[in-house]
């Protein structure tokens, strides 16, 4: 999880949503800019080791999106959140519900878009 905020405002709304913590979270205090910064991005991809280039971002807001472009990744845009329409390339999904993963055997992710 990459994030703007806090650990401890990070852990409230997980909390709040009835999500455990992931492992990996990259939070304001690991990095000297937030979001639009690409820095959290790369961080984490580092971090996991991994190529920022084959990772898949999931984002939900414009700062967001401006920072996982930035930062070279693949991205997914989640619109639940959205009040107003925003322009993007990025394939969309209405929710994080609609997100498909496949964990293959080497531990990588796939993702598959929701039928048409």
């Amino acid at each position: 999880m990459v994030t703007s905020a806090t650990v401890p405002l990070a852990r409230a709304r997980l909390a709040a949503a009835g999500v455990t913590p992931p492992e990996l979270m990259i939070t304001a205090e690991r990095v000297e800019k937030g979001k639009p910064d690409p820095a959290g991005y790369r961080l984490a991809a580092e971090t996991l080791g991994f190529d920022i280039a084959d990772c898949l971002v999931f984002e939900d807001a414009e700062a967001g999106i401006r920072a996982g472009e930035a930062a070279g990744a693949d991205l997914i845009v989640v619109t639940a959140a959205w009040t107003h329409a925003l322009e993007t390339p990025h394939p969309r999904l209405a929710d994080y519900a609609q997100a498909q993963l496949t964990v293959e055997d080497d531990g990588r992710l796939t993702f598959s878009p929701p039928p048409a």
